[in-house]
């Protein structure tokens, strides 16, 4: 789906566009608690000719945000609240329930933003959190730190195009890490009718999908080995999977 945000005047200030898999997300700034917000679609564009709107949950008037943003090989953290101006807080950084990272900090006129390394933190799903000074939980984000450098490529070939039946089948396999040096591993080999099963095993759990996104997540994951079908950045999608 596709459409717009708008205002009760009908003033549209944002837009926003789902993935293959039905997700998405959209920025609004300047909202204002007195107002109601919309989701206009234009895709589908109509129900019996009746444009389809939803109205978006009500805008709380004092609160907590805190955004993880990826800029290059850095996350930015910024911690905004309406009502904490110049209070202190806790940043916490944590991987599968273990906390890599805790200080304390001062608010700037409800403001407080860091950059971190994301060399600094493991690959999969990293659990940020603000917590007031008494060490209550305030606010919190899931974010994805893709570290493609850590992962094994796997480079398999055979030494022939076609097989007969019961045709004895070599197989040659490299194992290199990221700069193509070569790491001994071990392995299984999985053989299906690709025609048949070809698509759904690129879509299916795998071992990356079940170590860092399906292990730490509840409920169920739509096609999970999706955001790891190939070398390409799934940045967006797991953004949006986080969210």
């Amino acid at each position: 789906i596709e459409g717009d945000i708008a205002d009760e005047k009908g003033l549209i200030i944002s837009s926003f566009k789902s993935n293959s898999l039905g997700m998405g997300s959209f920025f609004i700034s300047n909202v204002d608690s007195s107002k109601k917000y919309y989701a206009r679609l234009r895709f589908p564009a109509s129900l019996n000719n009746k444009p389809l709107v939803y109205p978006l949950p009500n805008v709380a008037a004092t609160g907590n945000t805190l955004s993880v943003t990826k800029q290059g090989d850095h996350v930015l953290i910024k911690a905004l609240s309406n009502y904490m101006k110049n209070d202190s807080i806790f940043v916490r950084i944590s991987f599968r329930g273990v906390d890599l990272y805790e200080k304390k900090v001062n608010l700037n006129q409800g403001l407080y933003q860091s950059i971190i390394s994301t060399t600094l933190i493991p690959e999969g799903i990293i659990s940020f959190t603000i917590l007031d000074n008494s060490k209550k939980p305030i606010a919190e984000r899931l974010y994805f730190n893709e570290k493609p450098q850590s992962r094994i490529k796997i480079n398999l070939s055979t030494d022939k195009e076609k097989y007969g039946k019961r045709k004895l089948t070599n197989l040659y396999i490299q194992t290199t890490n990221y700069n193509g040096e070569a790491v001994k591993t071990n392995g299984s080999v999985l053989v299906i009718n690709k025609e048949e099963l070809g698509t759904m095993q690129k879509l299916r759990q795998n071992i990356l999908s079940y170590f860092l996104i399906d292990s730490e997540l509840k409920g169920n994951i739509e096609n999970p080995g999706y955001y790891f079908k190939n070398e390409n950045s799934m940045h967006d999608d797991l953004e949006v999977l986080m969210l």
